[in-house]
């Protein structure tokens, strides 16, 4: 089953490398090229690492562990490209490729050493050779040497990409970073187990006691940086639907708002021939027109005294208090004051739609809430003056 699971995981994501890589294929940047080595030779590594391949591949081996040796060979690669990765996205390319030409030479000496005490162990090629030869102290010392470097490229590669991940303003690309890191982190779980695994062997305990862990671990980290790689890709794909939900429902929480200003001010109404009837476009339409009702109601405003009522939201309140009573001074025909300057709308910073959409929702559910004798007498005036 653990192999099973390892050999999914590393196709996905070699496949998931792969498309990205196509999809750069006229930008292959440093940055995507690292990127995606990381990814493929992590999943390569999976694959030849499962007990299922190891069995296999045993009688073609041109020394014994060779299996293991090029697994974690290529895991250590990934790593490296990861500890890339992160040095081109800090820093500028005359400063990255030198640090990158230090790191080659920190792990072809990580490598060189592995080999080294693999081959003086000598030792039969084995499915789990930390349980068949845990005891000899060559073993524990190359597990440490291959899951230290490991856990080390992942603490750096954990904490420079959330620096990076604050910088960019792709909430996809947030997210997908966020899902990496915790693919990350789950790494740095499955390093600190091998040891753990490898010292108690060494110790004298029975070994394999690790191996689902292990696999479910292993096929977890290389899961969760391939869903987080392509995120970008397919993640506003498939959020569509929750996408257009969430703006058919802020469509019509808004319509109690429209309502009365379109009531009050008609010409605020954006329509024409062939418009489109997407909800996002209806969605923009609707927070227009209540924007522009906003600024002609602005004159009859006036400055109120802001308690601190009992709500959840004190600020939607407020700004719904002094709709209510501007539009009660418009239907009552009032003119609005002169003598001072109007009040205008409240200022706020809006990055996008999205966040505009969702203060005005707020201002339309406190609307709905504010007294309905206050509602009821200006509904009855704006009658009566019609």
């Amino acid at each position: 089953m653990g192999s099973v699971v390892m050999w999914f995981a590393g196709a996905l994501a070699v496949s998931s490398a792969g498309l990205r890589l196509y999809r750069a294929r006229r930008y292959p940047t440093a940055g995507v090229v690292y990127l995606c080595a990381a990814v493929a030779a992590v999943g390569c590594s999976a694959v030849l690492a499962a007990p299922l391949t190891v069995e296999l591949l045993m009688p073609v081996e041109p020394f014994d562990n060779f299996t293991r040796w090029l697994a974690n060979g290529l895991a250590m690669v990934a790593a490296w490209s990861v500890h890339a990765l992160l040095l081109h996205l800090v820093y500028a390319p005359e400063h990255a490729r030198p640090s990158v030409r230090r790191q080659v030479v920190v792990l072809a000496g990580a490598l060189a050493a592995m080999s080294g005490l693999l081959l003086g162990a000598g030792i039969p090629s084995a499915p789990d050779f930390v349980a068949a030869a845990g005891h000899r102290w060559q073993i524990t010392v190359y597990v440490t040497v291959f899951c230290g470097y490991v856990a080390y490229s992942l603490a750096n590669f954990i904490r420079l990409m959330a620096y990076y991940a604050r910088l960019s303003t792709r909430p996809w690309l947030r997210r997908g970073l966020g899902v990496v890191r915790a693919g990350a982190a789950v790494g740095i779980g499955w390093a600190v187990l091998k040891v753990l695994a490898a010292m108690t062997v060494l110790a004298g305990g029975s070994g394999g006691w690790e191996t689902l862990a292990s696999a479910i671990l292993s096929a977890t980290c290389v899961s969760l940086v391939g869903i987080g790689v392509t995120m970008p890709a397919w993640g506003p794909v498939i959020a569509a639907p929750v996408r257009w939900v969430r703006h058919y429902r802020t469509h019509r929480a808004l319509r109690p708002l429209w309502s009365v200003l379109h009531t009050a001010f008609p010409e605020i109404a954006r329509t024409h021939p062939g418009q489109s009837t997407a909800i996002a476009w209806r969605l923009a339409r609707r927070v227009v027109e209540i924007e522009d009702g906003l600024l002609l109601l602005a004159p009859y405003r006036t400055p109120q005294e802001r308690t601190s009522p009992r709500t959840g939201d004190p600020e939607a309140v407020w700004e719904a208090v002094e709709i209510r009573d501007a539009l009660h001074d418009v239907a009552r025909g009032r003119t609005p004051p002169v003598a001072e300057p109007p009040v205008p709308a409240p200022q706020r910073e809006a990055g996008d739609l999205d966040a505009e959409a969702a203060w005005l929702r707020r201002v339309a559910r406190a609307y709905c809430r504010v007294p309905a004798i206050a509602h009821r007498t200006e509904e009855q005036e704006f009658r009566d003056q019609r």
